[in-house]
């Protein structure tokens, strides 16, 4: 039995310099609430902390250029369990480039 080893030239596979430049990636931006809460602590250094609740999707922006314009921020709740404010308008930038990244973050 014989056994053959094709070798074949990596660079006819590869695009050329020219090519690459070409290829553009906009970045993505999604519409998103974000959720932030207060939470009394009994602590001697600190009396509370502040946390990421939720970011809620609300609609997907074309690429190019991130929005301007942040609303103003809502207090949604506000008791001895703490506080509870939205704030609407932010946008989340995704980057096609690096979406590999994100995958292994999840």
């Amino acid at each position: 039995m014989v056994r053959r080893c094709i070798i074949v030239r990596l660079s006819s596979y590869i695009p050329a310099e020219s090519e690459r430049d070409r290829i553009t990636m906009l970045p993505l931006y999604f519409s998103v609430d974000v959720m932030m809460e207060r939470v009394p602590l009994v602590n001697r250094w600190v009396s509370e902390q502040w946390r990421p609740a939720a970011v809620i999707p609300v609609g997907k922006l074309d690429t190019g250029t991130s929005p301007a314009k942040v609303g103003q921020a809502l207090c949604v709740r506000d008791d001895a369990a703490g506080t509870l404010w939205r704030f609407p308008d932010w946008a989340i930038e995704l980057h096609p480039s690096e979406a590999e990244g994100y995958f292994l973050n999840i």
